[in-house]
């Protein structure tokens, strides 16, 4: 008896719920002067979800960035793809070493997923196909070192489902049957921290290796509200620095 009972629990962890969301990884610059621009591109461990920043330093204190994702994974019916837009604003303090900052902006976002029996999802098993927006703000502070920089991000976002559809399949005896449960309109608030390493190998690249949780907060309902926890991703940074102007 013990045998189909640990058979069961394995394969409850390994389904899981299935996610409805796949938010953009907060952006941690490693651009530092004005006229900087970077291009990051990010992979999971896995390879299952990349990601493309771009961040272009304006001013002395003002970073714009964009970003694209595309996230996998299609033994479990994973396909997410979103956009990102944002902005950051930051304080450089009296070393010059630290730099405390703030980012705001938007994102758009689209995908499907599917997932197996689990104890504590809502059905047997259950597919969403959703699309979304969320608004975030993130906190973040940097300190770089010669080459090197550390830095420390948590977003806040909240998203807007402007479509959640759930095809729900229960079994039952003998017989298989298929519900649409229609949850457009609903709202979820997520947290994400995160923490980036970055060197830099020559002028115009650098290596970067991050990792941290994301989670939705407050009191979930109908467990609807699911996401990967973790984030795991190393990257690649391509700089473009604007050259000096030469002196008259």
């Amino acid at each position: 008896m013990k045998h189909p009972l640990y058979l069961v629990f394995a394969l409850v962890l390994l389904a899981g719920c299935a996610p409805t969301l796949a938010p953009h990884t907060p952006y941690l610059p490693i651009v530092r002067s004005q006229g900087e621009a970077e291009a990051h591109l990010v992979s999971s461990p896995t390879g299952r979800e990349l990601e493309l920043q771009l961040g272009y330093q304006a001013t002395s204190r003002l970073v714009l960035h964009t970003a694209l994702l595309r996230h996998e994974r299609p033994s479990t019916g994973k396909s997410f793809r979103s956009a990102d837009l944002g902005l950051g604003y930051y304080w450089p303090l009296k070393d010059g070493r630290w730099r405390l900052g703030l980012h705001g902006g938007l994102a758009y976002g689209r995908g499907k997923s599917g997932g197996g029996f689990c104890f504590d999802c809502d059905g047997p098993n259950s597919t969403f196909r959703t699309q979304y927006v969320y608004a975030y703000v993130q906190p973040t502070a940097l300190i770089t070192q010669d080459d090197f920089t550390l830095g420390l991000g948590v977003r806040l976002g909240q998203a807007h489902y402007y479509q959640m559809r759930q095809y729900r399949t229960d079994l039952r005896s003998d017989t298989i049957l298929t519900r649409t449960l229609n949850h457009d309109g609903r709202n979820a608030t997520f947290l994400q921290p995160m923490m980036q390493a970055s060197y830099r190998v020559s002028p115009w690249l650098a290596l970067s290796a991050g990792g941290g949780v994301q989670f939705f907060m407050g009191k979930r309902r109908d467990y609807l509200d699911d996401m990967n926890p973790f984030i795991g991703q190393v990257g690649l940074h391509f700089l473009v620095t604007r050259r000096p102007t030469p002196s008259p």
